[in-house]
């Protein structure tokens, strides 16, 4: 049974969440010691069974900072991985042609291209041939430019 392609994105995230986390225990540990450690995972498991104020109230003003300063680090790490993640899919979907912006630019050109040429149309018909409108496309297939030449 195969994943389906947003499973599959959520499941590199986390593992590379999980990665950041395992890499910031390590250096918690190195850094201040196993205690430290070993406070954030009682906190964590705390927080989430319901019972995390209890523990809190009960620090010292030192471990309350570390245990801030840890979990900050870990968060921000967190974010950072998801906007890699984020510009990777963007990527990738550039890569395939895939990303909104080119399926928009498809779909509105003819559109547009359509309406100014009615709006040529209206301009002759209105102007009694007085000007001759034209078009230039720059940018390429991006923008049409309306030009508008004196007799």
């Amino acid at each position: 049974m195969s994943q389906s392609p947003i499973a599959a994105d959520d499941a590199e995230l986390r593992s590379d969440v999980r990665r950041l986390g395992d890499l910031l225990g390590q250096t918690l540990v190195r850094q201040e010691g196993p205690e430290l450690l070993a406070l954030v995972e009682e906190v964590r498991k705390a927080v989430r069974e319901g019972t995390g104020a209890e523990i809190l109230a009960q620090l010292s003003v030192e471990d309350s900072v570390q245990l801030v300063r840890a979990f900050s680090t870990y968060f921000h790490l967190a974010n950072v991985a998801e906007q890699v993640h984020r510009a990777r899919v963007l990527a990738e979907a550039r890569a395939t042609g895939g990303s909104w912006l080119a399926k928009a630019v498809v779909e509105l050109k003819p559109r547009l291209k359509h309406k100014l040429l009615d709006m040529n149309l209206q301009k002759k018909r209105s102007l009694n041939g007085s000007v001759r409108c034209r078009f230039v496309r720059y940018l390429p297939h991006t923008q049409l430019k309306l030009h508008v030449d004196q007799f």
